[in-house]
């Protein structure tokens, strides 16, 4: 730690809940400000980054569609918080993103699997979003872009939205609706 006069600033590394840490040049700029700076880098997986956000106040605001994603495979995290220290200043800040390096991702909420997925994508406490994060699923290359929060869905009515494009099989598509079995037997071929 460095204390220089008006506030205080650190680096380092620690580890948190099996996710290795640096800690850049983080602390409190002016101790009359009293406004807390983080900045946090990780490597890690997602295995081990899916409990730490299901312990953050972002578990609210992402839904249960984000926080009972599943996974494993590598990932790089970057996080940079703002925290407010008297009840005064601003509300906390939270800016971050997440790179996925070849990682499974589960989605057990919309029976959806991607292995291999590559990209980034950026959160807040507003909200998660990612564009063109690639992958495959059912073993057919796709990209997928997901919306989290009211600050990045398209329509402001919806709370999530994704978009999956790629190459599927008919059966593969069929099985997301058990009320559509009757058409397996007329269907068949894939959809792009």
């Amino acid at each position: 730690a460095d204390f220089n006069g008006p506030g205080f600033s650190v680096t380092g590394k620690a580890d948190y809940m099996g996710n290795a840490l640096t800690l850049g040049p983080s602390g409190i700029a002016r101790f009359k400000a009293a406004e807390l700076l983080l900045d946090i880098d990780s490597e890690s997986s997602m295995q081990a980054l899916m409990p730490v956000v299901n312990g953050t106040p972002l578990k609210q605001t992402l839904g249960e569609s984000v926080y009972s994603l599943q996974g494993e495979g590598p990932v790089a995290v970057h996080v940079g918080m703002q925290f407010p220290l008297k009840a005064v200043n601003h509300e906390k800040e939270i800016d971050g993103s997440i790179d996925f390096k070849g990682a499974v991702i589960r989605a057990p909420l919309w029976k959806l699997a991607m292995q291999q997925a590559k990209g980034k994508a950026s959160f807040t406490q507003q909200g998660f979003y990612a564009k063109a994060l690639s992958g495959i699923i059912d073993g057919n290359p796709v990209k997928l872009d997901l919306r989290v929060g009211k600050a990045y869905t398209q329509n402001t009515n919806k709370h999530f939205e994704a978009t999956v494009r790629g190459d599927f099989g008919t059966d593969y598509l069929l099985n997301f609706d058990p009320s559509l079995n009757e058409l397996k037997k007329a269907l068949q071929g894939k959809s792009p």
